[in-house]
């Protein structure tokens, strides 16, 4: 269920939030933690955010349910924004403003549970540049069927999102595929992301296939 923040409007750092995508990085290795190096982070800015799109999960055949436990950009440690466990788990962290206000490069690793065979695992990488220091609202979910979340996008917000799953596709409005593809076999990771100048109505649609429960994740920044 689609989760909308509190009354109180979390402060800002600029209008509008602007997000873009950077880089990705993947691996087909079983068990975790896993590290990607030299990914790019973008330009370097006073007050910058980095937003980590995470991608952990196995093979059809495995059961197993992941959980990331930690996420980590150029030493900098990160904050959980959502997630729902699922055997395959594609959850949402973000750095503190400032924490990484100069380099362009960053080494990304993450740690999930448990590291099993046929294991996967993989990040997009997006700098958040203004906007809310929260995030305004969430959506995760985990499904074998298609799993759908409309929400109201204020002018000069940004909604940033991805899925992981096996066999699975993503079909959205008003957002941008900013990275798709395989991982591992057939098993995937994506992200998407819509800087929403005028604001408006946005209906994102997740379609995980196969046996197994397919994750997605979603989170919006106001400016």
């Amino acid at each position: 269920m689609f989760m909308t923040a509190g009354k109180i409007r979390a402060s800002s750092l600029a209008t509008p939030a602007v997000a873009t995508f950077r880089s990705r990085g993947n691996s087909a290795a079983n068990g975790t933690p896993y590290s990607f190096a030299s990914l790019s982070i973008g330009p370097a800015y006073t007050n910058r955010r980095i937003v980590v799109v995470v991608w952990c999960g196995g093979e059809q055949q495995s059961a197993a349910v992941r959980t990331i436990s930690s996420v980590v950009v150029g030493g900098q440690s990160t904050t959980d924004v959502t997630q729902l466990a699922s055997q395959n788990n594609c959850g949402i962290f973000i750095t503190t403003a400032g924490a990484l206000d100069t380099g362009t490069t960053a080494t990304v690793t993450f740690t999930g549970s448990p590291g099993v065979v046929d294991g996967w695992g993989g990040v997009a990488v997006y700098d958040l540049n203004g906007g809310s220091l929260a995030a305004l609202d969430t959506y995760s979910s985990n499904s074998k069927t298609a799993a759908e979340t409309t929400f109201s996008v204020p002018p000069g917000g940004v909604v940033i999102g991805g899925g992981a799953g096996y066999q699975g596709t993503i079909a959205a409005t008003n957002t941008t595929a900013d990275t798709t593809g395989a991982i591992e076999g057939t098993s995937f990771g994506s992200a998407f992301s819509n800087n929403v100048t005028n604001g408006g109505v946005l209906t994102h649609t997740f379609s995980g296939f196969g046996s197994v429960y397919s994750g997605q994740s979603i989170a919006m920044w106001g400016p």
